[in-house]
């Protein structure tokens, strides 16, 4: 009766074993699988939902555009408000830094797109874009972009003002400075290289370009935020 017991304990912990190895072989690859969606589509951790949509149906679509490269993520704040700078050239370089940013980016733009049809400006509004009346010195505009960076949210802005149909810098404006010294947040400078190339060859997948976005190290700026000299001395930098 010994021997018949000894048998079905030992029985018994073979069956254990096998099943605590077979758990264990499942629990691996459930994590495998979840790290591995997680590698692939990884989700900006503040994003809205419309831009967790978007940021999803983006990956989906990237390899069709571009061969995208992101370097320096680690610059950009993983909390609290911050302004990302960018160049501005006739590509869509608002969509691949949007997209490179580990975190929502709120754009503004000019206040002309606003008025086409109400649906786009509910569109835009969706994704956190936000009109601006420029050369007007839109002062509501302003303290909505201080609001937000105070809110611990991520603006994003091009100092230009406009596009360059050449791809060399213009002039910056004075705003980016301004609303930093107001919010006493840091500033995220970045730049986006290969954008027009990639709208010009869309739908030619045998000649994906390369698109590199690239984030710098932050920057603060303090002083007068109403100093004109100060301000531009800074954007000049």
């Amino acid at each position: 009766m010994q021997n018949c017991g000894d048998r079905q304990n030992v029985t018994l912990s073979l069956v254990t074993h096998s099943l605590n190895r077979y758990n264990l072989r499942l629990s691996l690859t459930k994590s495998n699988v979840t790290r591995t969606w997680e590698y692939a589509v990884k989700l900006p951790h503040d994003a809205s939902r419309p831009w967790r949509f978007l940021y999803a149906l983006l990956t989906v679509l990237k390899w069709a555009v571009c061969r995208l490269t992101v370097e320096g993520t680690e610059n950009v704040p993983y909390t609290g408000g911050c302004i990302i700078t960018c160049n501005h050239t006739a590509g869509p370089d608002y969509i691949f830094l949007g997209y490179g940013s580990p975190r929502q980016i709120y754009y503004m733009a000019k206040a002309e797109i606003f008025r086409v049809h109400p649906w786009v400006s509910k569109f835009f509004m969706a994704f956190g874009v936000f009109p601006i009346r420029r050369g007007q010195g839109d002062l509501g505009a302003v303290e909505h972009a201080v609001q937000i960076v105070k809110g611990g949210r991520v603006l994003g802005m091009f100092p230009e003002g406009t596009r360059s149909w050449t791809g060399e810098l213009k002039q910056g404006k004075t705003g980016v400075v301004r609303i930093a010294m107001m919010s006493g947040v840091p500033v995220v400078p970045a730049v986006v290289i290969g954008s027009l190339q990639a709208q010009r060859r869309i739908g030619q997948f045998w000649r994906r370009p390369q698109v590199i976005v690239r984030f710098g190290q932050p920057r603060y700026f303090t002083g007068d935020p109403m100093d004109r000299e100060v301000t531009q001395a800074a954007i000049d930098e």
